[in-house]
C-alpha cells in the first residue's frame, strides 16, 4: 500500500511508478508520496517556490507511443489557470490535453463529471491529472512512458459510494474492460490515449486487446 498524505480527496491507486498529490477543496484523503500539511503546496506556488513547468514539443518517447501528444492543442487543453499544488513541478503545462468524458459503451457505470488531463513531464513521464468538481488543483500520478504504455497507469478515486477510474494506454487500443470486485463489468472507450468513467464499486481487473495480444492487469481499488 502506498503512503497516504493529508490532501483533500481519496485516491486509491492500483499500479504506479510515481504517485503525487495536488491541492484540493474537497474533504477526503489522496494517496500521495508527500507529507506536507494541506495548503502548503498552494502557498509554494503562490510565492514562486514551486512554479509550473513548460517543456516545448513532447519528446519522441511520448509522441511515438501516444498519439495524443501529436495532436494540436486548443484552449480547452490549457490547465494553466487551474494548475495549483505539488503536481505542477512534475508535468509540463504546455503538454496537457483534456480527455473526453465518454460513457461506457457496454455494461455498468456512467461518464465522470471530473476533468481529466493527460500531460507529458520531465524525463519522458506521462501524467494523469484529475480535477473533480470543486477541486482547486489537480491530483493524480505520473509514471514512466514504459509503465503508461503497458496500461498500468491507473488512478481510482472514491467519491461516496461510487469510484472514478482514470487510465492511460498506448496507441492501438480502442477500448478497455474494467471488471469490478463483484464480477460486473464495464467496457470503456479510449480517446486520446485515456479512458475514464464513474463506476458503482471497486475494480478487480483492467483488460484490453492490444498490438501484442490480450492483456489483463489484476489490481483492486
Amino acid at each position: 500500500m502506498l503512503p497516504t498524505a493529508p490532501a483533500r480527496w481519496l485516491g486509491s491507486l492500483a499500479v504506479a511508478a510515481i504517485v503525487l498529490g495536488g491541492a484540493f477543496a474537497l474533504k477526503a484523503t489522496l494517496a500521495s508520496g508527500g507529507d506536507h500539511p494541506p495548503g502548503r503546496e498552494t502557498q509554494m506556488v503562490a510565492t514562486g517556490q514551486n512554479p509550473p513547468l513548460t517543456g516545448g514539443p513532447p519528446s519522441p518517447a511520448l509522441a511515438d507511443q501516444f498519439s495524443v501528444f501529436r495532436r494540436a492543442r486548443t484552449s480547452d487543453d490549457d490547465i494553466g489557470p487551474r494548475a495549483h499544488g505539488a503536481l505542477v513541478s512534475h508535468f509540463f503545462t504546455d503538454q496537457t490535453h483534456l480527455a473526453a468524458k465518454l460513457p461506457p459503451v457496454q455494461g455498468i457505470g456512467r461518464a465522470t463529471d471530473a476533468d481529466l488531463f493527460i500531460a507529458g513531464g520531465p524525463n519522458d513521464t506521462v501524467c494523469l491529472l484529475a480535477l473533480p468538481p470543486g477541486a482547486d488543483g489537480p491530483g493524480g500520478q505520473c509514471t514512466t512512458a514504459e509503465v503508461a504504455a503497458s496500461g498500468r497507469s491507473v488512478v481510482t478515486l472514491e467519491r461516496g459510494a461510487a469510484v472514478d477510474i482514470y487510465g492511460v494506454v498506448a496507441d492501438g487500443i480502442q477500448q478497455v474492460t474494467v471488471t469490478l470486485a463483484d464480477g460486473t463489468a464495464a467496457v470503456l472507450p479510449v480517446s486520446g490515449n485515456t479512458y475514464t468513467a464513474t463506476l458503482p464499486g471497486p475494480r478487480r481487473t483492467v483488460s484490453y486487446d492490444g498490438p501484442n495480444g490480450p492483456t489483463t492487469i489484476p489490481a483492486g481499488s
